[in-house]
């Protein structure tokens, strides 16, 4: 009796393990790939509503996350320079990737929004030219927002998490927006203490955030977002102004105008080269 019930138990266990994809609360699902040597990654998916906020760039970031969460190597240098940077992402040319039936959906959700017809936002609202003259609207106070979403660590700097804090009427009422976080005292955190000092982080309030961190933020003000039946959706034309907290008032250093598709491509490396700079 008692080899039979021993058994029994053994058996349930391996057919558990068998399981690949496990979901849990709150729309995230954990991947775990054919290959055990692969680390399993956690993952949201994010709703349409978030989706429609995002730009071009960050669309095709969120569609092929799907597969850098299961170790894929991207052939494509801007792919692949961006998610070898992310502590989780584990590239391994033999791995298999298979979706799951969730995960195909999310990323037919992205390509839909990826292709939706613009000529209707546009229509919406008339865009013109920017000019590198035009001003921000007024100073901001960006002290509210700072407790908008988690950060999390990346090299030297912490950094709001899924692309930033989106603009949400009542909840964020400035715009799209991404916080930096540049510790004061020490760069540099051992592999094993991230997790704690992440915890950490999170934990302290608008007061000592500014106390210990050197604080940018990166802004598409509301005024470049449309309101449209599917969702806010940042404009094809924008600017992206870049903010720093100097221990008295929060200054903008620099802009960064976009009109067109080249300008578009422009800006990416603007910011890249501005998170580089601050961050050393």
């Amino acid at each position: 009796m008692k080899k039979l019930i021993l058994f029994i138990v053994i058996l349930l266990y391996f057919t558990s393990c068998k399981q690949n994809i496990k979901e849990s609360p709150k729309n995230k699902i954990v991947i775990d790939t054919v290959n055990t040597n692969h680390k399993i990654g956690s993952f949201q998916f994010l709703t349409n509503q978030e989706l429609q906020s995002k730009s071009k760039e960050q669309l095709r970031l969120l569609r092929n996350e799907v597969f850098a969460h299961k170790g894929f190597v991207f052939k494509n240098k801007e792919l692949n320079d961006y998610f070898k940077n992310k502590s989780w992402y584990t590239p391994n040319p033999n791995i298999k990737i298979s979706l799951s039936k969730k995960e195909q959906e999310y990323i037919d959700r992205i390509k839909k929004i990826e292709s939706y017809n613009q000529k209707t936002i546009i229509d919406t609202v008339k865009t013109k030219t920017i000019t590198k003259k035009e001003k921000s609207p007024g100073m901001y106070n960006f002290d509210s927002i700072l407790e908008c979403g988690y950060y999390s660590y990346n090299t030297n700097f912490f950094v709001t998490a899924d692309y930033g804090c989106i603009y949400q009427k009542g909840k964020n009422d400035f715009g799209n927006i991404s916080i930096y976080l540049i510790p004061k005292k020490v760069k540099g955190t051992p592999s094993n203490k991230i997790e704690s000092y992440e915890r950490y982080v999170n934990k302290l309030d608008i007061k000592n955030l500014k106390k210990e961190f050197t604080i940018y933020v990166f802004l598409v003000d509301k005024k470049y977002i449309v309101d449209t039946p599917e969702g806010p959706y940042q404009g094809e034309k924008f600017v992206r102004d870049l903010y720093k907290w100097d221990n008295k008032n929060w200054i903008k250093v620099d802009s960064f105008v976009v009109n067109n598709e080249n300008d578009e491509i422009e800006e990416r490396k603007w910011y890249k080269n501005k998170v580089k700079d601050f961050s050393k």
